[in-house]
């Protein structure tokens, strides 16, 4: 049994709301994996249900990053706190990490040089 009724998605910005006040007072980043976020809120009751339609909520109801301030690639929700995520720089500095274009490389050469 749920605690609370989600009837809208912006019911589901309050939730998320209260997520990010509980993290300010903690004083902690607060990441939502999309699995635990679809529980929260019944994604796919209120139309939720992929990361493609999470990226499209976070713009229809949270345009300015107020509450949600950065959805990855994989779903996971970094919410606008005063303490900021680690997770949404290490997703955009790929600067010290090989390409795959790299690594395949290097394993194609691996392969060749074998006895």
């Amino acid at each position: 049994m749920k605690l609370f009724e989600i009837a809208s998605p912006g019911d589901a910005r309050t939730v998320l709301s209260v997520i990010q006040g509980l993290s300010d007072r903690k004083k902690i980043p607060s990441e939502i994996p999309f699995s635990a976020f679809k529980n929260y809120i019944n994604g796919d009751e209120i139309g939720i249900g992929t990361p493609a339609a999470l990226v499209a909520f976070k713009n229809a109801v949270d345009p300015a990053g107020d509450v949600i301030s950065d959805v990855l690639d994989n779903g996971t929700v970094i919410l606008n706190t005063k303490i900021k995520s680690k997770s949404k720089d290490a997703a955009t500095d790929t600067s010290n990490s090989p390409t795959i274009d790299a690594m395949a490389s290097q394993a194609a050469k691996a392969e060749l040089n074998k006895p």
